[in-house]
């Protein structure tokens, strides 16, 4: 990087959205997953909560359970809820490479586990840009074509649909944000910055079994996407 930038990356997380229930829903399960990803060394915890849903009486509260597979410095873990299973990563010095390594070793543990078909799936990157106001001013114009406000908030965000192969069988969601933020960082006060976040999805509708048997392909195709509109945004950013 040409510039001395104080840039994070925030988190990365790859999703697969299943039929609920998920499958993780008593103590026979639970041993399994805690076996299962005991070669990954992450440990197990069940996180008690509440949901809104919405029946034909409104609105209502009703408990759910999370549980989670996770590194002992909560650096990478993989959660599971009533309709999807992420794995989540925050480390600071991982590559997209790296993190997918770590993906497709969870999704191959995971794809024996669940008992529910998988009907989506997603990737997601978000890194920031800590700038002083002046130059996050510059930033916006870039974005805007040359324009001249100063909002103190602002995000802009584009939806486009393609296809993860020639072949057009899976279609695909690419969803681009950029926006300023206050920021902070392990507790850190927070800062002005630049957040540039991507993400790759499937939309509903796509054959299962078609589906189950690209999923490495799709990490593979969607991280490429991820990574190129990201280089091209750090690009223009660092010109300012």
């Amino acid at each position: 990087m040409e510039k001395n930038i104080d840039k994070t990356v925030l988190n990365r997380k790859a999703t697969l959205f299943v039929t609920p229930p998920s499958g993780i829903i008593d103590e026979q399960q639970v041993f399994e997953y805690t076996k299962a990803f005991s070669t990954m060394k992450l440990l197990p915890s069940i996180n008690k909560g509440m949901s809104l849903k919405i029946t034909p009486q409104g609105i209502v509260q009703e408990p759910v359970n999370t549980f989670e597979m996770k590194k002992i410095d909560d650096s990478f873990k993989i959660t599971s809820g009533p309709d999807r299973i992420e794995i989540i990563s925050s480390k600071k010095d991982e590559s997209m490479g790296d993190f997918l390594v770590l993906v497709n070793q969870a999704t191959s543990i995971l794809q024996g586990l669940i008992k529910a078909p998988i009907v989506r799936l997603a990737l997601f990157d978000s890194e920031a840009y800590f700038f002083d106001i002046a130059q996050i001013d510059k930033a916006y114009g870039l974005f805007v074509n040359g324009s001249e406000e100063k909002p103190i908030e602002w995000q802009m965000q584009k939806v486009l649909r393609g296809h993860l192969s020639e072949d057009n069988t899976i279609v695909i969601n690419k969803v681009y944000t950029v926006s300023r933020n206050r920021i902070g960082i392990n507790g850190s006060p927070a800062k002005d910055a630049i957040l540039l976040s991507a993400e790759v999805n499937t939309p509903l509708g796509i054959n299962v079994d078609v589906l189950k048997k690209s999923i490495s392909i799709f990490w593979t195709k969607a991280a490429d996407i991820i990574n190129e509109y990201l280089d091209k945004s750090r690009t223009l950013i660092l010109t300012v």
